[in-house]
């Protein structure tokens, strides 16, 4: 069997010694990982905000988007997770409708609840875009 080869390229925000690529392209294809909110002495900056975590969440990826010169429109599928349950919701299709407005064809979306997530954030959001 042939050894794999790496990527074709990949993109990575943080700094040295992250565990996991923010972004790995393959082709046209960039595959982003999970995102959540800033982080604060090991823990979500806005603390039990669901919906300043959305809005962080959504400028976060439209910042990781822009460093790899996309923008909304090139994104075609995402996975949200609610940490808890979905009582947030209603709120995250009311804003996920704002970003992606100017799109012609809105991104694949699923959507569910997990008992928690990292740095105890309450949406964490993965999604994939293409050049």
């Amino acid at each position: 069997m042939a050894p794999k080869k790496k990527p074709e390229g990949i993109v990575q925000f943080e700094a040295d010694g992250q565990v996991y690529s923010t972004c790995v392209q393959v082709g046209d294809k960039f595959h982003f990982s999970g995102t959540i909110g800033a982080v604060e002495n090991g823990r979500m900056k806005s603390d039990g905000d669901f919906e300043a975590q959305v809005r962080e969440v959504m400028r976060r990826m439209m910042s990781m988007l822009d460093a790899v010169g996309l923008t909304p429109n090139d994104v075609y599928s995402a996975t949200v997770m609610l940490s808890g349950d979905m009582s947030g919701y209603s709120y995250l299709n009311k804003a996920w409708g704002g970003f992606f407005s100017s799109c012609p064809i809105k991104p694949r979306r699923k959507a569910f609840a997990v008992a928690a997530l990292p740095f105890g954030a309450l949406i964490e959001v993965e999604f994939d875009a293409v050049c």
